[in-house]
């Protein structure tokens, strides 16, 4: 009976941090380039389970396994903009940031007061070569990544990669498609993502139901041995 109760809280534990990841997706479904996360869960020990000591024990409950990011591809925006860039593929956009490197897909770039290219934060642009430096001139971008300014190139955007088994490395992309004139969105679904979490929302009901049936069960139980 008690590990019906450890099963049940560790339910609805494991809701909660799913409402949290779909909340995020919601949050920033407009989001320029954002990428929804799934959490994903495991039962505490998995059927089968061993260790050197010998086979796991089958405990009830499930607990978080991880969460991921899905990077399928968000709806590419038509904004009239020659500063808005979006990638046609894999890869990302390369910024500095105060704190390091970061990796976008969010191609919504300005020129700012110093003349590079930079995104809304501010934060610069990069080229192959570093900051791109533009000016005050008319900026456009070519398709393969190229940025002119009054028609002379000052650089070329800096777009990675991260290949799946190479172990974290980076690996710039020698021949993105770019997009002028676009922004890409977020690949967040609202209605797929409303509809999980009132089903989630209902997986928390049920395990709050059970809780209360089990402490129910049990206050009987215990009043039955105090009169024996």
């Amino acid at each position: 009976m008690v590990k019906g109760l450890y099963a049940s809280a560790s339910g609805m534990v494991a809701e909660i941090t799913r409402q949290e990841v779909i909340a995020n997706n919601l949050a920033n479904a407009s989001s320029s380039g954002f990428r929804r996360q799934l959490a994903s869960f495991r039962a505490t020990a998995p059927v089968g389970g061993t260790s050197p000591a010998g086979p796991l024990p089958l405990e009830p409950g499930v607990r978080e396994a991880s969460v991921t990011t899905d990077y399928s591809p968000g709806t590419v925006i038509s904004t009239g903009n020659p500063l808005d860039v979006a990638l046609d593929g894999d890869g990302f956009f390369v910024i500095r940031a105060p704190g390091g490197l970061l990796y976008t897909r969010d191609g919504g770039f300005r020129v700012g007061p110093e003349g590079r290219l930079e995104t809304q934060d501010g934060d610069p642009v990069l080229g192959r070569e570093g900051e791109i430096i533009v000016g005050r001139g008319p900026v456009t971008i070519a398709a393969d990544g190229t940025v002119y300014s009054n028609g002379v190139p000052t650089g070329r955007l800096q777009v990675v990669e991260f290949p799946e088994g190479a172990g974290g490395e980076i690996r710039v992309v020698e021949a993105p498609r770019v997009l002028s004139g676009y922004r890409e969105g977020s690949n967040v679904n609202t209605v797929r993502e409303m509809a999980a979490m009132i089903a989630g929302y209902r997986h928390y009901e049920a395990n709050q139901r059970a809780i209360q049936m089990q402490d129910r069960t049990l206050e009987q139980a215990a009043g039955e041995v105090a009169r024996v």
